[in-house]
């Protein structure tokens, strides 16, 4: 039944059923921080829903004369044929309407001609089918540009108009609802975070008026960070003491992927910043600044490189566990990032001497504070548990999606 029904459809080649045009070329000073002329880049197509996205616009100077055949039209796709990531090449987006914007050089236009129906071509060049045709090109090699040679003679299966206007009508109603379901989950995984910092909030931003309160250098018995070796990336090795980066440090969490490692004599010219069980790890530069979790005792021996300070609690005042959860409250996030704002560092920075007087609030007593941290641990397990169900079920989504995609190509639908 199936073979009967794809037999009626027709082959044709993408350069039968679409003409192709590159994006305008332009120079960094041509940029500029607003002006009425748009350029549309990579960054603008997302790269998981393949849709446009226009949070993030590009301006240029406008004495810069923008050919028509430079800008997007309706009903036209948008496509990335260059880019520093090779997961990004192919990405495609629909153009619902003439937003009267240009797309850059890194980009390529495709127009469907009458004989196809743009949203028709569209879900096609969504399909495995056209993703593997990609990854087949840029397989094994250094390849970062695609060019409109190479996939001008991909072959597509074309129905009648009729036929190609029931399918799109299908998959527009079934992505829609999926969506709708993808936001929802969304939301849920949202509220099962937002729930938890509503519990560190509790404890750490109501507080409680018989905390004690402290500096950090007060319950601490080393406060610093350390330095990256000599050669960099370079001088890192496959195996040995590891070497902790911010990458390695999130929010009450240890990631492992990326960890670095370097051998004895490098890790002997950084035993100031040897790591002890328990110690509190802070990244105090970059993006990353304020996050904080407490080192896994599976990577001891290892360093911290100068982006990550370790903080050593006094064990006999204040449990590690504690003050990870009491530094990655929202409470006490928020004002380390403002006393180093205050102290003359940026967002992106904090300081030793910021640190060490950093005030807190602690529990009197280390029963109390265990107490707090054993009932922190079973909701954040909770919330854990919630975000893997929720996250399995977004990755269920995008696998229907696809499923769907091969169905109607297959004439399954």
């Amino acid at each position: 039944m199936l073979n009967n029904i794809l037999e009626k459809w027709e082959e044709k080649t993408l350069d039968e059923v679409c003409t192709f045009s590159r994006g305008l070329t332009y120079s960094k000073k041509d940029e500029v921080d607003v002006s009425n002329n748009v350029v549309l880049r990579a960054n603008n197509i997302d790269l998981v829903s393949n849709t446009l996205n226009l949070e993030e616009l590009k301006y240029i100077n406008d004495n810069i004369f923008i050919p028509e055949d430079k800008k997007v039209k309706e009903n036209s796709i948008i496509m990335c044929i260059s880019s520093g990531s090779k997961s990004h090449l192919g990405k495609v987006a629909f153009i619902d309407k003439n937003y009267g914007y240009a797309f850059g050089g890194f980009m390529g236009l495709i127009i469907p001609k009458e004989n196809i129906i743009p949203r028709f071509l569209y879900y096609m060049l969504i399909t495995p089918a056209f993703k593997d045709r990609i990854l087949h090109l840029t397989d094994g090699a250094n390849i970062n540009n695609l060019k409109y040679s190479d996939l001008k003679d991909f072959i597509l299966n074309i129905p009648s108009l009729s036929e190609q206007q029931r399918i799109v009508g299908l998959l527009d109603e079934a992505f829609e609802n999926i969506e709708k379901a993808k936001q929802n989950t969304l939301q849920n995984l949202n509220n099962a975070k937002e729930l938890f910092e509503s519990y560190l909030k509790k404890y750490f931003e109501i507080g409680n008026s018989t905390w004690y309160k402290y500096k950090l250098s007060e319950i601490t018995t080393k406060i610093g960070s350390g330095a990256t070796p000599l050669g960099g990336k370079k001088a890192y090795i496959d195996s040995g003491i590891s070497l902790i980066r911010s990458m390695n440090v999130y929010d009450r969490e240890f990631i492992y992927e990326g960890l670095a490692h370097i051998n004895e004599e490098q890790a002997k010219q950084l035993n100031v910043v040897t790591i002890q069980e328990k110690d509190v790890l802070l990244n105090i530069t970059g993006a990353s600044v304020a996050r904080c979790c407490v080192v896994p005792s599976d990577i001891i021996p290892a360093r911290v490189n100068q982006h990550v300070s370790i903080i050593r609690p006094k064990q006999d005042i204040v449990s590690s566990r504690f003050l990870c959860y009491l530094l990655t409250s929202n409470y006490y996030k928020n004002k380390l990032l403002k006393d180093g704002e205050e102290g003359g560092a940026t967002r992106q920075a904090l300081t030793k001497m910021g640190l060490e007087q950093f005030e807190v609030y602690i529990p009197n007593t280390l029963e109390e504070q265990q107490k707090i941290v054993e009932q922190l641990d079973e909701l954040q397990e909770q919330t854990k548990n919630l975000e893997q169900i929720y996250t399995q079920k977004l990755q269920d989504l995008d696998e229907l999606k696809q499923s769907i995609l091969q169905k109607a190509f297959n004439g399954e639908l």
